[in-house]
């Protein structure tokens, strides 16, 4: 197979592929003796919910994706749909996390560990202007891939991208993920991996002809 005439698809990290909530929410709760629950969490905003500084929440985001997270289970059923997108599309992952050499080298060593290191196109970090950190948007990085394709949990990610062209999956149902108003269009709603796996080859079926 020649897997340069494949149509290319980004894929988020973050609650799409690994457990970030679960993780930090246990990082955290490590860390100061607390007793969180990811039921506690409507969005990213965390220092809402710890009652922390945004530095210090940043610095603690940074530390825990820097660090060992290999124990932590993928989302489920997302190396499975992983290895079925791997047969029809060029895969990268894209993600808002910062860029930081630690975090890139630890996401690396978490989808190897777990059999999903099938990003032939790479790993992106785009850096979060919440971390005060170099920054890029979805949009710019999946235009520079040449990505039509997006798989995200954040409604800002898909509506953005799906404004510039691509198709895009919105995945999940954690508070965060629900789409406010009319479904725009190129945009397409799933709730777990079997569902985006399946809408994104119907998209692609339809799509290329």
């Amino acid at each position: 197979m020649d897997r340069s005439q494949l149509p290319k698809v980004a894929i988020d990290l973050d609650e799409v592929v690994f457990p970030f909530m679960e993780g930090i929410n246990a990082h955290y709760n490590r860390l100061f003796g607390t007793s969180y629950k990811v039921s506690d969490y409507h969005d990213y905003n965390l220092e809402a919910v710890w009652d922390q500084p945004k530095n210090r929440v940043d610095q603690i985001i940074r530390e825990f994706l820097s660090g060992d997270v290999r124990h932590l289970q993928p989302m489920d059923g997302a190396v499975m749909g992983l290895k079925v997108l791997e047969q029809e599309f060029q895969m990268a992952a894209v993600s808002m996390r910062d860029g930081l050499s630690t975090i890139v080298q630890a996401t690396q060593r978490y989808l190897q560990h777990h059999g999903a290191d099938v990003f032939d196109l790479g790993i992106h970090l785009c850096g979060n202007r919440h971390l005060g950190t170099p920054h890029r948007s979805k949009l710019d990085v999946c235009r520079a891939l040449g990505a039509q394709y997006l798989l995200d949990d954040h409604p800002q990610n898909v509506l953005a991208c799906a404004a510039g062209g691509m198709y895009c999956v919105l995945h999940g149902t954690m508070p965060h993920s629900r789409l406010e108003g009319p479904i725009p269009e190129r945009v397409y709603v799933a709730k777990d991996w079997p569902e985006s796996t399946a809408m994104l080859l119907r998209l692609k079926q339809e799509t290329q002809g």
